[in-house]
């Protein structure tokens, strides 16, 4: 019996099929999951697994420090949208959401700056 693993279809093009299979997104032959469409779970052979390539940036390799946010960013943008104390957070919750979402572009851009640093291009 050959051993067959689940795996999600992220994409199709062409001859390739986009995966994702536990924490790995891999490339692999479109073959492996015919009459399928993405978003759907299918199961292919370890074979196909083995053999993929994986895709996607290692993130990891270009952001080894990660982007961080300092205690007085997050206290400023918390201030900023009128939440000052556990009750604030309590009685406004949707506030500490949007707080922290106006962070957002800062950490965007830092990205973009050290993505751009890293790989260089235009």
């Amino acid at each position: 019996m050959i051993s067959q693993f689940e795996v999600k279809v992220l994409s199709l093009s062409g001859q390739v099929a986009v995966i994702r299979h536990g924490d790995k997104t891999l490339l692999i032959s479109k073959s492996y999951v015919q009459n399928t469409k993405v978003g759907q779970n299918v199961m292919v052979p370890a074979l196909a697994i083995s053999t993929g390539t994986e895709y996607g940036i290692d993130w990891s390799v270009i952001l080894p420090e990660g982007i961080t946010l300092t205690p007085e960013e997050i206290q400023s943008a918390l201030y900023s949208h009128g939440i000052f104390t556990i009750e604030d957070i309590e009685k406004n919750p949707n506030g500490v959401v949007i707080a922290m979402n106006s962070l957002m572009k800062k950490v965007s851009i830092n990205l973009y700056k050290t993505v751009r640093t890293v790989i260089g291009g235009t």
